[in-house]
């Protein structure tokens, strides 16, 4: 899908379904969403799912810096709370080229 959202444990789903920490956030996403593989599927539903992610991260597991929200949207905030939310334990792929990458794209586009 266009946001990458996959079904880990512990990993998107989990944190913006109904009974997950960010429900609260993400009160369109249903159970029937994320049980029936729509988020698969549909553009809309996967967009508005990783959306709602990148909400959670920055207001449930207070992510505020660029960096370190892709760095947690893409390998998991568990990754991050060992350094206060820096990049510090993912890998080294993610951290040396993802992130960077992902950086650089969005000042190109938020500039356009």
């Amino acid at each position: 899908g266009l946001m990458q959202v996959n079904d880990a444990p512990n990993g998107p789903l989990q944190d913006v379904g109904p009974e997950g920490n960010c429900n609260y956030l993400c009160l369109d996403i249903t159970k029937e969403m994320i049980e029936t593989g729509l988020y698969k599927t549909d553009n809309e539903v996967n967009v508005r799912i990783g959306t709602c992610y990148l909400i959670c991260l920055r207001d449930y597991y207070k992510i505020n810096n660029a960096k370190s929200l892709v760095a947690a949207y893409n390998a998991g905030p568990n990754k991050l709370r060992g350094c206060e939310y820096e990049i510090c334990e993912i890998s080294s792929s993610t951290r040396n080229a993802h992130v960077p990458n992902i950086i650089k794209y969005y000042g190109e586009y938020a500039n356009a």
